[in-house]
């Protein structure tokens, strides 16, 4: 056998080697793929054959995931493939010689793998920079967290980013740098995706067929596609990659650090730029849930909250930008997706479609926090007025409303004292109050 040359495979990160038989031509390759470098881990060590004959194909002698230190699996490894030889190359050498080949392989390997990896000298560059893929969400050469509650949008502002990067469209975002863009789909239907894209295609003012890269694979967990991934990256030329969502990804608990970390170095090392879709908690629209560790690993995170005014056929999207490595634009950004109803022949069937995302005027864009603070109110005076229309008035202090519907204390004498001043009750009767109201309201609603 010649000396050992390793080299890494840029499609699952795997190292080997080619050792040539010169008595024969064949050509007997070493494979590690995952190296563990830790005393427990296990690693996937394949032994594949290259006849000399050209009309002969390569096949695996053998394939076994163990602790590349553990002799024994070794010699077990070792002769399992040597028993696999044929065409008359066994009778070249022995088991023996195989399993002395198979160590000096794994023995080199972790000194490889560290050589590999080392430190350099960097000047500074003060002319550079941060160039971008999608302005400001998404660097060229960075890691963007995108976090919502469900029926946010944020699937869509997935497609349509995937979209835009892919084909050198900036109606949305200003681009620095296009390339192939690829969703990993973990959550819905092909049928469902290939209806996603079509909408925004046409959206983007582009052809409602125009293909997208996709990777589809709901029921699997992030880590099971991740040799696949290395291969679509390295054969397809993939720059950015989408990720719908977190969520999906097979990690269990998300709150963990480990896994976190394990799933953000993972992306880290898979693309050059993506996004990671991910899903908030109920009461904190915006916020990442699980882990702190996909907060930090991120260059950039962004909170996600989608407006509709009643039966408005437009969403408005704001993205507040949380956390900007590289960038310091921090300012609230928004899009308009406008639907439309699709007709259908049964008038009870009610399907609504996207069809345009653009950036809205900011004169349009309707002051929501002002709405919002206004339903809440409306839903506070509702909860009040349920509870003084059960009669029991001359309970109702100030403080039990506000244990028996969970209102704070001071908004409850607040709601009670404004409709003093319209009913002319002393504010400080809440009975009479709480009465006067119950009853001035059920008029309001009969009349």
């Amino acid at each position: 056998m010649s000396e050992y040359k390793y080299l890494r495979d840029p499609e699952d990160n795997s190292i080997y080697t080619k050792q040539l038989w010169r008595p024969t031509g064949d050509i007997i390759e070493f494979r590690a793929r995952g190296l563990q470098a830790n005393a427990n881990g296990k690693t996937i060590v394949d032994i594949i054959h290259h006849p000399a004959s050209e009309a002969e194909d390569a096949y695996t002698l053998g394939s076994h995931r163990y602790n590349i230190n553990d002799l024994q699996m070794r010699i077990r490894l070792a002769n399992h493939s040597y028993n696999n030889l044929y065409n008359g190359l066994k009778q070249e050498f022995t088991k023996e010689n195989f399993a002395n080949w198979l160590f000096l392989f794994t023995n080199g390997l972790l000194n490889y793998d560290s050589a590999t990896i080392t430190s350099s000298l960097v000047s500074g560059d003060p002319s550079w920079r941060p160039r971008h893929r999608a302005f400001p969400f998404i660097l060229e050469a960075g890691m963007t967290l995108m976090a919502a509650r469900g029926g946010s949008t944020k699937s869509l502002t997935g497609i349509a980013m995937a979209i835009s990067i892919d084909a050198g469209i900036d109606k949305l975002w200003p681009l620095d740098t296009s390339g192939p863009a690829l969703l990993i789909n973990m959550e819905r239907s092909a049928a469902s995706i290939a209806g996603r894209i079509g909408w925004v295609n046409q959206a983007l003012d582009l052809p409602g067929d125009r293909p997208l890269e996709v990777f589809h694979t709901r029921g699997k967990t992030l880590q099971q596609i991740e040799g696949t991934l290395r291969k679509i990256v390295s054969q397809k030329g993939i720059e950015f990659a989408v990720l719908d969502s977190l969520s999906r990804t097979g990690l269990g608990d998300l709150t963990e650090n480990a896994p976190a970390n394990a799933t953000m170095d993972m992306m880290a090392n898979l693309f050059p730029s993506s996004l990671v879709l991910a899903h908030s908690p109920k009461h904190s629209p915006g916020e990442i849930y699980g882990s702190d560790m996909f907060r930090n690993a991120g260059d950039i995170t962004v909170a996600v909250k989608a407006h509709r005014i009643d039966d408005d056929p437009v969403t408005w999207t704001s993205y507040q930008i949380e956390k900007a490595n590289d960038l310091g634009v921090k300012r609230e950004h928004w899009l308009a997706f406008e639907f439309e109803d699709d007709e259908n022949f049964d008038s009870r069937v009610q399907i609504s479609r996207l069809v345009d995302i653009r950036i809205p005027n900011p004169s349009e864009i309707p002051d929501f926090e002002t709405l919002d603070k206004e339903a809440e109110q409306g839903k506070q005076r509702r909860l009040i007025i349920r509870h003084m229309s059960r009669g029991d008035y001359e309970a109702s202090t100030g403080a039990q409303i506000a244990r028996n519907t969970g209102i704070p204390e001071g908004t409850v004498r607040r709601e009670l004292t404004l409709r003093s001043h319209k009913d002319g009750t002393p504010a400080d009767d809440f009975t009479k109050i709480g009465l006067h109201w119950v009853l001035h309201t059920n008029r309001e609603e009969n009349h």
